[in-house]
């Protein structure tokens, strides 16, 4: 990285009109690798290099630790400022400025200062940022450089090296952390301390949890095992037994949706014949309407025909209506065109005769026009002139006025300026007095704090004490109490083990287990007298179903022999009915026989039925059929009925008769489960087993009463175990603070010690910068301040000296502005006299056009009113013309409208004529059609046939009726097939014999055996789960405290490494990190100077960590440490330790401008002549250095020089020589 140009304008003291321009491409620039910057002391040589800071990275190294801003650096009295900076970088060449407005063009300050930041690639043209947050990071992309590493790659910290050499012990630790910024090392040291004393606390709380519980014996977790197994068994045949009575339930629940399903069906055809009857007529009207069908077309068609004739004679009868009004009308049209058409001919000749006469109006009037124009400019003329005269007289006025206040104001000034001459040497002081009286005041104050601070601190020890004889009061008395709460631990220790918990609780579980065996054997006792008492009742309600089932049989047997005879009743009324319609079939064609004349269906020629025909009334067979029909389905619902109830009756005994069996098996079952049980008691015997539970019951709640009280003593055994793991945590914690208040005192002590040393060396260093400055002040008759207005006289005499600046400058401003004031005066006469002139030769233009208008407006209203213009005249006589033109325009289309109207209608007559005549033929054709087809249809007339023909939405109702019937039919049948099959193959699928209710009953007692069973397993798990906590209690604490102690290990380990100490690790990353830093300065230190390197001592005592020594090769390599050096090796070495640190801070990057602040005061002439030698060696690689120094001899050593110069009212200059 390379600076090529600096810009800047108002900061700090260098303020200035033009911008400051440092370019380094310059000729006086050309081929010089080693500058200087100089100037008094504050006279802004440091400034220079915080215009590079600023640009590039808004801000400037004085500002750190201070609440300083920008707005800060901004020079006194100034509106605005700004610094721009050119670098090179990776062959790219970039431009970043800042700049700042803080008040307006008139001097008024604003409210919200105005920054503006950008970055630009002047190689490419782009701009790469223009706001402050991406600047920065635009600028660490490009540079590879945060703002600490370009302070400490480009500003060489030369100086603070120096420092870091003569420096001894820890102060030069403390350097280097603030050269090299490692602080952060110190802090990991402390970090590992504080996380190594938290977990080792955290070990001994968890130390402090480990007890001893009692745990059950293996004898009763064998006897929970077989329980646990014998119960599994249990619930699997208790599932088992309840899926098969799940079945039987279900099976009586789907015979019963059958049944009812049934029953839907039988009500769903009765539903249907009532629909159907309902709708007959209908029907019946629909099956007339297809035997009209066939006349539809041809009915519509008459009809038509009809309507159609009737409207041709009435649109004849109003054409020629109309033909008859229009006659009249075309005649008076012709009439009216005529007349306009002349009226037309007498315009036009009008219109020709004023054209002339417009053309000579327009002439007078554009005249007329252009002398009033001319006469309305002069008349502004003359007004802009009279203006200016009374301006010019006012504006002489003034500047009289003026001279008088100016010639008075420069006396004033003269006088004051002669007095107060002494300031302009108070002005080259002032800085200097402002700086010793600054520092002055801060030792005051620094005193003051530092008082305070000790007196803090003693305050602070004492209170401390007072702590600590406090925490070793509350300690003793908490070990105490202590040894108090152990004690009574180990009381009740005593009195638990004579009252064990596990004796109790296996004595309480035998117990239950008897308990329980009895207790199941009554189950089975009561179950069994249930079951007796079932088995009577099943019997008794066997017998009368099977009396019912006979009676039903004998029912179903005459129902059956009544449904054959009616069977056959039906089958005999069809037959009739079938005949009759035969014969009605056949009815019309004996009407049209004639005697002697063949039969055309049988040939005969004799026809006797014909003499005596008879009408046959077809309804009255078709009645008595559907009569027997429905007797037979009534008989043969009654027998479905009859089917269904010995179905039922049969299942009813079929199921009586599997209870019965379940009910003799479920005995037998519980006699074996009782024998198994191996009591010496009888199912029947109730008497001894109420009097066994009664005493198993007794015993039981006299071991729960010594099971609470032996609970009780473990609960307080345990209230004791935790009392006294408090008041080891407390103890603990107590010792903690103890040792935290002594260390605390002890470093209190330490910085009052440190403290007072430094209140003895300020105070006498600001006794000897007090007695200088009132020397110094005395010369010009001033005092010593006070410390607190110290700020208030400087500002004073700043205000003063800046007030007499003023009056010295304004005296020639006031001498110059009396030259101009004469010269104006005079300018202000001279055009006065020219103003007047002109006055006079508009006042007369203005006269000769008002009589040239006069002229021209009598000769233009001899021809026409000025209040008419030639526009609206030719307008007014087109607009006539144009009306006219119209009018017979109008009349000829509404004429030729007339005739269109009349002929079209002409023709509409004709056509109509025409078409009436064929509507009569067509008339006559379907009049012949129908009377053809009606005589072989069954109807008689044409208004019969029409009142047979349903409309289309009667049709489509009748027909949607007729097709749900049809439907209806289908689905039933359908369905009641479905439901009989479905009957049978349930009745074929049943294989047991018990009733539903039983079934019910049955299932809800292997349900509750199921959850009896349930329950007791989970008490064996509850037992199992609470023997598993208790056995895992000791373990789990036990693996805590080995987990914790492998983390103490991990940071016991990793302390160790640091050293054993807080500081230790600091101290080894400090040597690593000098040591890095002399391999860099020893590449810089050859190019120098080829006698020497630096080497880290191997061997070293503490608090002489970061000794290192000076290998002079020139005499045999022999060592001996820098603090022993000259003073021009100490510049060499302090140089290529700060070039060391640039290479370590710029992370490779390379940096060819450098600057050098400062360190050079102390330097005697040999050894600044070899310093000199030894930066202009770096010229040979490449680098561009720059001093900033105010020793004499190093500005005539260097020639290329940028020059601050100080002047009197606290500005610089720069100047480039």
């Amino acid at each position: 990285m390379k600076i090529l140009k600096i810009e800047l304008q108002n900061i700090n003291s260098l303020k200035s009109t033009n911008p400051i321009i440092i370019d380094f491409e310059n000729e006086q620039f050309k081929d010089v690798g080693l500058y200087a910057i100089t100037g008094a002391t504050g006279a802004g040589k440091t400034t220079i290099l915080d215009a590079i800071t600023i640009a590039l990275y808004h801000n400037v190294p004085r500002f750190n630790g201070t609440k300083g801003t920008l707005r800060n650096v901004v020079s006194h009295g100034a509106n605005n400022a700004f610094s721009r900076v050119t670098f090179e970088n990776n062959n790219n060449i970039y431009e970043a400025s800042w700049s700042v407005r803080l008040g307006s063009n008139t001097g008024k300050k604003l409210l919200n200062p105005q920054e503006k930041v950008s970055l630009k690639n002047l190689s490419s043209g782009k701009i790469l940022a223009d706001q402050k947050r991406n600047l920065l990071v635009e600028v660490v992309n490009v540079t590879q450089l945060n703002y600490t590493q370009f302070l400490r790659s480009v500003m060489l910290a030369q100086g603070e090296f120096a420092s870091f050499l003569i420096a001894k012990g820890p102060e030069k630790g403390r350097l280097l952390e603030q050269i090299t910024g490692e602080q952060i090392y110190k802090k990991i040291g402390q970090g590992i301390l504080d996380r190594k004393s938290r977990e080792d606390a955290k070990l001994k709380e968890i130390q402090s949890k480990i007890n001893a519980d009692d745990v059950l014996s293996e004898e009763r977790k064998t006897e929970l095992t077989i329980k646990d197994k014998e119960l599994d068994t249990k619930i699997i045949a208790t599932e088992k037994e309840i899926a098969k009575i799940n079945l039987i339930i279900n099976w009586y629940q789907k015979f019963q949706e059958l049944t009812q399903e049934s029953e839907s069906l039988n009500t769903q055809y009765n539903k249907l014949s009532l629909f159907i009857e309902k709708h007959r007529v209908e029907i019946e009207l629909l099956n007339l309407n297809e035997k009209a069908e066939p006349f539809k077309e041809l009915i519509q068609n008459f009809n038509g025909n009809e309507k159609s004739s009737i409207a041709k004679a009435n649109q004849l009868k109003e054409l020629e209506v109309q033909l008859t009004l229009l006659k009249p009308k075309i005649e008076e049209l012709i009439a009216i065109s005529k007349k306009q058409t002349a009226e037309l001919e007498t315009t036009d000749k009008e219109f020709t005769s004023w054209l002339p006469k417009l053309e000579l109006i327009t002439t007078l009037d554009n005249q007329f026009k252009n002398e009033t124009e001319n006469k309305q400019k002069t008349n502004l003329k003359l007004v802009e002139l009279n203006q200016q005269i009374e301006t010019n007289v006012t504006e002489q006025k003034k500047l009289i006025a003026t001279l008088n206040q100016t010639e008075a104001a420069l006396k004033i000034d003269e006088a004051f300026v002669l007095n107060y001459k002494f300031l302009k040497d108070v002005d080259s002081e002032i800085s200097n007095w402002a700086s010793e009286l600054t520092v002055l005041k801060g030792n005051k104050e620094t005193l003051k704090l530092d008082s305070q601070f000790i007196i803090s601190k003693k305050n602070e020890v004492e209170k401390t004490t007072s702590e600590l004889e406090k925490y070793q009061e509350i300690l003793e008395k908490k070990v105490a109490e202590l040894k108090v709460i152990e004690s009574e631990g180990l009381k009740l220790s005593i009195e638990l083990s004579k009252n064990k918990l596990t004796d109790l609780l296996a004595q309480k579980d035998t117990l239950t287990k008897e308990e329980s065996t009895w207790k199941q054997f009554k189950n089975f006792a009561e179950h069994a007298v249930k079951l007796e008492k079932s088995h009577a009742q099943l019997l008794q309600n066997q017998k009368v179903f099977i009396v019912e089932l006979k009676a039903t049989s004998e029912k179903i047997k005459v129902k059956n022999t009544d449904i054959e005879l009616q069977e056959k009743s039906v089958i005999d009324a069809s037959k009739i009915l079938e005949l009759e319609r035969s014969v009605l079939k056949y009815e019309a064609d004996r009407k049209n026989l004639i005697k002697g004349e063949p039969c055309g269906l049988c040939g005969s020629k004799e026809h006797p039925f014909t003499e005596q025909l008879n009408v046959i009334d077809v309804s009255k067979a078709d009645l008595e059929l559907k009569s027997r029909e429905e007797k037979l389905q009534l008989f043969i619902n009654s027998k479905t009925d009859l089917d269904k109830k010995e179905v039922e009756v049969r299942t009813k005994i079929d199921n009586l008769q599997i209870q019965i069996n379940l009910i003799i098996e479920e005995l037998k079952t519980i006699q074996a489960s009782a024998k198994q049980l191996e009591l010496n008691c009888e199912l029947t015997d109730t008497i001894q087993i109420e009097t066994h539970l009664k005493s198993f019951h007794e015993n039981l709640a006299t071991i729960d009463e010594n099971l609470k009280t032996a609970q009780k003593l473990q609960a307080k055994k345990d209230a004791f175990s935790k009392s006294v793991e408090v008041y080891k945590k407390e103890e603990s914690k107590l010792t903690t603070i103890i040792a935290t208040l002594n260390e605390k005192n002890k470093n209190s002590n330490t910085t009052i010690e440190s403290k007072n040393k430094s209140i003895t060396n300020l105070t006498k260093t600001s006794i000897v910068l007090k007695n200088d400055l009132k020397t110094k002040l005395a010369k010009f008759n001033y005092e010593l301040p006070l410390v607190e207005e110290t700020n208030v006289f400087i500002d004073q005499l700043k205000e003063t000296i800046t007030n007499y600046n003023k009056k010295e400058k304004n005296l020639e401003a006031l001498k110059a502005n009396i030259t101009v004031i004469h010269t104006n005066n005079n300018n202000i006469k001279n055009q006065l006299e020219a103003y007047l002139k002109t006055q006079k030769d508009l006042n007369k233009s203005i006269k000769d056009a008002d009589i040239k208008l006069e002229h021209l407006k009598t000769k233009r209203i001899g021809i026409l009113p000025m209040t008419i213009s030639v526009e609206s005249k030719r307008e007014s006589l087109q607009l006539l013309n144009k009306q006219l033109i119209e009018k017979v325009e109008n009349s000829k289309k509404e004429l030729q409208k007339l005739l269109d109207s009349k002929t079209e209608k002409d023709t509409l007559k004709t056509q109509g004529i025409k078409e009436q005549k064929e509507l009569s033929e067509e008339l006559i054709i379907l009049n012949s059609d129908f009377e053809a087809k009606i005589k072989t249809s069954a109807f008689e007339s044409k208004k019969e046939i029409e009142k047979a023909l349903l409309s289309q939405e009667d049709k489509l109702k009748y027909t949607k009726y007729k097709e749900q019937i049809n439907e209806a039919k289908s689905k039933l049948k359908t369905l009641k097939e479905a439901n009989v099959k479905a009957i049978s193959t349930l009745n074929a699928s049943k294989n047991f014999e018990n009733l539903e209710s039983e079934s019910k009953v049955t299932l809800e007692n292997f349900k509750a055996q199921k959850d009896s069973l349930s329950a007791e397993k989970g008490e064996v798990k509850e037992a199992f789960r609470k023997d598993q906590e208790i056995r895992n209690r000791n373990r789990e604490v036990s693996l805590k405290i080995d987990v914790q102690n492998e983390i103490c290990k991990v940071w016991k380990e990793l302390f160790a490494i640091i050293g054993n100490s807080k500081d230790a690790f600091n101290v080894y990353v400090q040597r690593l990190t000098l040591k890095h830093l002399l391999d860099l300065a020893n590449v810089h230190l050859y190019k120098l100077n080829k006698r020497y390197s630096l080497k880290m001592e191997e061997n070293y005592k503490p608090k002489e960590e970061l000794n290192f020594n000076l290998i002079d090769h020139y005499q045999t390599d022999q060592a001996r440490l820098v603090d022993t050096s000259s003073g021009g090796e100490k510049f060499i070495i302090s140089l290529s330790l700060a070039l060391g640190l640039s290479d370590l801070a710029s992370k490779n990057v390379k940096i060819d401008s450098l600057f050098i602040d400062e360190g050079f005061g102390t330097l005697d002439s040999s050894s600044l002549e070899t310093v000199i030698s030894t930066l202009e060696t770096l010229q040979s690689q490449g680098k561009m250095i720059g001093i900033i120094s105010h020793v004499e001899n190093l500005k005539e050593r260097i020639p290329t020089q940028i020059q601050i110069t100080k002047k009197n009212n606290g500005v610089s200059e720069v100047e480039i020589v």
